[in-house]
């Protein structure tokens, strides 16, 4: 039997322990296999594992080292778009677009609606229907702004319509979200239509530029937000009460005004508000889900995120236990009708809400086959199959260290295999493009890493300031499946 010496885990940082604990694990013949290693991989000092995940030469720099990046979502266009909490800003960029095997920095892309606006302290942003961004900073606001009608001329906002029928002649009246829904199904082309109240001015400018789309109570602190299911309207905030109890909110929404792009309705985009459903007696604009007990409560989260399969993901810490947590909330439908988010059952590996994994899960997100933790304390990303079993860390490669173990009394001199955290100084978010369902199934996955830079080593050995900026990682060297720019 072999004895571990246990100064040579103490000797090193939480995450690297990791590493270390586990190739002795193995070498000791413990069979541990919540944390699983790569099967192949290359010899010798500093080698790396055909199965890490490998750093690509393109990258996303911020520009300065007081971005302070908070936040970091994909849209379906492959246009990234990052909450930077040290300027305020939301900046877009094209770096998923390109040929990632092309040496070189992202390229900043132009938003008009995000032009000239600061969000003191940004904390989060995700982009929902027709191009609606959201935005949070940690008050009581939820922030929005339509960017596709800020791209495009806008010959005219209606909240209004009358309706000829053209075989009856029977007039009717509709709001926006009628007509909306006549435009949907295509019964639209039954009537003659002709827009009646509008918006214009200084409500409309008002309503184009960013501004507050939902205001909660003062006690109410958003933290973080996801967007809504596929078909719905609606979106997902992390609320940290201060008046008592942390949760995840729904804010839904329905339009406001049809705004039309074109002198016709063939091209056109919708304002929106929040909904309350009238029929509905206990119905409010929000609405808390996944207020359970047990691994279901939220408390303090930090990140959140939706998969395909309407699951939501979310992380928190754990004070009592030393630790943060990662879950995942499942989707179903009571028998009254309404939408419950309880702990999902598929999650047979502890591994994901084990709070002794993670050192410190600022930001969680998911592909096609994996789950994603960015572990800012340990500096990487933890990685999980969807079953909640730990693969590998993302941000780190593969090292071989030659140590000295006690085998019967005896000292044996072997080569441990562990991981180097070099890769990333300091993570706060992640996002994935690629390998998704709402994306492309087909394609490998591309990891982007939020990273604030900092201080590093040279190629001489002197001090070098890194900006804030974003890597990227992929399983694989090849991404000609990457939609040309």
């Amino acid at each position: 039997m072999i004895r571990l010496d246990s100064s040579t885990l103490n000797a090193v940082p939480f995450g690297p322990r990791l590493g270390v604990a586990l190739a002795l694990a193995v070498l000791a013949g413990c069979g541990i296999e919540r944390m699983s290693l790569p099967s192949v991989e290359t010899t010798g000092l500093g080698g790396i594992s055909d199965t890490t995940y490998l750093m690509l030469n393109s990258w996303i720099d911020l520009g300065s080292t007081t971005a302070d990046p908070s936040d970091v979502f994909i849209n379906d266009d492959g246009h990234v778009y990052v909450a930077e909490s040290g300027t305020g800003r939301i900046t877009v960029w094209n770096q998923a677009l390109l040929d990632l095997n092309q040496p070189g920095p992202g390229e900043p892309l132009g938003e008009p609606g995000l032009e000239g606006w600061v969000l003191p302290g940004v904390k989060g942003v995700c982009i929902g229907p027709e191009q609606t961004l959201f935005a949070c900073n940690g008050d009581s606001n939820l922030w929005a702004v339509n960017l596709l009608a800020n791209r495009e001329t806008v010959y005219g906002a209606f909240t209004r319509f009358r309706l000829t029928h053209n075989q009856t002649q029977e007039v009717s009246e509709v709001d926006a979200e009628e007509f909306a829904a006549l435009i949907e199904t295509g019964a639209v082309n039954r009537y003659q239509v002709v827009a009646t109240d509008s918006l214009v001015g200084s409500v409309l400018d008002s309503l184009l530029a960013p501004h507050v789309f939902y205001e909660g109570s003062t006690s109410h602190h958003y933290d973080a937000v996801a967007k809504g299911r596929a078909g719905k309207r609606e979106v997902f905030v992390v609320n940290n009460n201060s008046s008592g109890g942390s949760e995840i909110m729904r804010v839904r929404f329905r339009p406001e005004a049809l705004v039309m792009l074109a002198d016709d309705f063939s091209y056109f985009t919708y304002l929106y508000r929040p909904y309350v459903d009238a029929d509905d007696a206990g119905s409010t604009r929000e609405e808390v889900i996944g207020q359970g007990t047990g691994q279901a409560t939220i408390l303090d989260g930090l990140s959140l995120d939706l998969d395909d399969q309407q699951r939501l993901y979310y992380t928190q810490p754990m004070p009592a236990d030393g630790g943060f947590r990662a879950l995942r909330l499942a989707w179903s439908q009571a028998t009254s009708g309404k939408d419950e988010w309880s702990e999902d059952p598929s999650l047979e590996f502890s591994d994901l809400y084990d709070p002794l994994q993670l050192n410190h899960a600022t930001d969680i997100t998911w592909s096609r086959d994996r789950i994603f933790v960015v572990d800012k304390g340990a500096r990487h990303v933890q990685v999980f199959n969807h079953s909640g079993k730990f693969e590998r860390p993302l941000g780190a490669s593969r090292v071989y260290i030659d140590t000295t173990l006690t085998v019967d009394g005896a000292a044996v001199d072997t080569v441990l295999k562990s991981w180097r955290y070099d890769q990333l100084l300091d993570p706060t978010g992640v996002a994935v493009f690629g390998n998704r369902n709402d994306r492309d199934s087909d394609s490998e996955e591309t990891v982007f890493v939020t990273d604030q830079g900092g201080r590093v080593a040279g190629p001489s050995g002197d001090s070098l300031t890194v900006n804030d900026r974003i890597l990227l990682f992929t399983l694989s060297l090849s991404q000609d499946d990457l939609p040309a720019q």
